[in-house]
């Protein structure tokens, strides 16, 4: 099994069309060859590692999240609560459109043929992809009273958490929602991003501040980590090596979750690291 080293990274520059954008969120393909990102004026563009090609997005408005499947598309939510979802091999053509309101976060199943959104009412809402021309509303729940800012899916389940940190789980479109974790005494940021482990249950959680906390099915505690960074802006679970990636505000740290301890500090001397995936048992970054 291969030691995560500093040079088992691989960085990734981006070069915004037009002119230069500040890069708020990026998501990596499962392939490692795509990224979709999110600047500060909530425009969304694709990029093509390989060949360094990139392509403006035609969203609706502006963007308020976005999200990619392992089949080949991504979605992005407009300000108008649009839904439109693009191919990733033809990403200036809409192949189809949701009508919401407020969409706060979106998320694929693994499988890509089911889209999950929640929206600033505290509401979540599950598409079967597959029914045409229109995707069918399989699930309908309200899970919290408030703001939905993450989402992540394993399997058929479905996680989610909103801003006072109850944590819930859907597993399938005929369960009720089921709160994992209330929060309420030991959750104190605002979170931006969350991930779901591919094979366990465990979940971690990120945003304000410089504390990660990841959650295991032996503990309901959290397991807190201490960054070195202002706030978190995306976290991946590397599932091989049992580690955790966290990109944050000036690099980019890797955590033995065996041990709760770093054993990687990685920072870019070309650009601000936003994006992180594993392929190969290498990490992929994105800088910009």
């Amino acid at each position: 099994m291969t030691i995560l080293a500093a040079n088992s990274v691989d960085s990734w520059g981006i070069n915004f069309k037009d002119s230069v954008r500040v890069p708020k969120v990026a998501k990596l393909s499962d392939c490692a060859d795509y990224a979709i990102i999110l600047d500060d004026l909530n425009q969304v563009q694709t990029l093509r590692l390989s060949t360094g090609e990139c392509w403006r997005v035609p969203v609706r408005g502006g963007a308020m999240c976005i999200a990619i499947s392992a089949q080949g598309e991504f979605a992005v939510a407009s300000t108008d609560g649009t839904i439109q979802r693009f191919d990733l091999s033809l990403p200036t053509i809409c192949i189809g459109k949701i009508a919401l309101s407020a969409v706060t976060s979106l998320s694929y199943d693994r499988t890509g043929t089911m889209l999950v959104a929640a929206q600033n009412s505290g509401q979540v809402l599950m598409f079967d992809l597959e029914i045409r021309p229109l995707p069918l509303v399989i699930g309908k729940f309200r899970v919290s009273d408030g703001m939905i800012p993450a989402l992540g899916t394993r399997g058929d389940s479905i996680f989610g958490v909103d801003r006072r940190g109850r944590m819930f789980c859907l597993r399938n479109p005929l369960s009720e929602p089921q709160i994992l974790w209330n929060g309420a005494a030991h959750f104190d940021l605002d979170c931006y991003t969350m991930a779901v482990h591919p094979y366990l249950t465990r979940l971690a959680l990120g945003g304000s501040g410089r504390y990660v906390r990841w959650y295991s099915a032996d503990n309901v505690a959290p397991t807190i980590l201490a960054t070195a960074f202002s706030y978190v802006r995306d976290l991946v679970f590397l599932p091989v090596l049992n580690l955790l990636a966290v990109v944050g505000t000036n690099g980019l740290e890797v955590w033995n979750l065996d041990t709760n301890s770093l054993v990687l500090n990685w920072k870019s001397s070309k650009g601000r690291i936003i994006g992180v995936c594993e392929f190969e048992n290498r990490l992929r970054v994105l800088y910009g």
